[in-house]
């Protein structure tokens, strides 16, 4: 949608954050001011030439948002981990020549445009923790807001598509989830259930395990 001209807003315009709500309004003895609303869900009386003009486009929130950015991402180094995450992840998904790239952006997977720049994939993810890295939650999704969190490496083997799933008595467990049940060693729970392809009660008859 284009612009509106100073003497065109219409309830439903959007400024920015802001769609107008109501129109006619005074504001310093000028008439020509509109009540909106902003994607964070407060109100702000704005006047006209300012949301034509340009000159505000949120309550106030997008101040704090760009004065948020620009504190955490302050002295920022190109060694942080959150900065080598970010950099890899647009590597792997818009980079034929990275070494990941077929099982990323050659399979469909794309970041964000929000999260093209670097500020705003920190704030949305934050720092991320010792022992973590960013996960897909739904595996065949993009990087994108929603769909990411800072996970344990457990997280991520479970949420590849090679990781094999057994399933018995309405329970849907991976090899290692299994062997930590029975107190069995991953190797040789794969060995019964991948190499020998025995069920999951086979199995435990084989280990001298009781199925509760």
């Amino acid at each position: 949608m284009s612009r509106p001209s100073l003497h065109a807003i219409s309830i439903g315009d959007r400024f920015g954050k802001l769609v107008v709500i109501c129109i006619g309004l005074k504001r310093n003895h000028n008439k020509g001011a509109s009540l909106c609303i902003c994607d964070c869900g407060q109100q702000k009386l704005v006047q006209n030439a300012y949301l034509s003009g340009g000159r505000t486009k949120s309550c106030g929130c997008l101040s704090v948002d760009v004065a948020r950015a620009r504190m955490i991402t302050h002295g920022e180094s190109h060694t942080a981990r959150e900065y080598a995450v970010w950099k890899e992840m647009r590597q792997r998904c818009g980079n034929p020549l990275a070494k990941s790239f077929a099982d990323y952006g050659g399979r469909g997977i794309t970041v964000c445009d929000r999260w093209q720049v670097y500020q705003n994939f920190l704030l949305d993810m934050g720092r991320c923790q010792i022992g973590l890295s960013i996960n897909r939650i739904n595996n065949d999704g993009n990087y994108e807001p929603g769909n990411c969190h800072w996970a344990t490496n457990e997280d991520q083997a479970n949420n590849r598509r090679s990781t094999r799933w057994f399933e018995w008595n309405g329970h849907k467990r991976n090899i290692s989830q299994w062997g930590r049940l029975f107190g069995i060693r991953k190797s040789l729970m794969r060995y019964h259930l991948v190499e020998r392809g025995r069920s999951i009660p086979q199995a435990a008859i084989a280990l001298g395990v009781e199925l509760i």
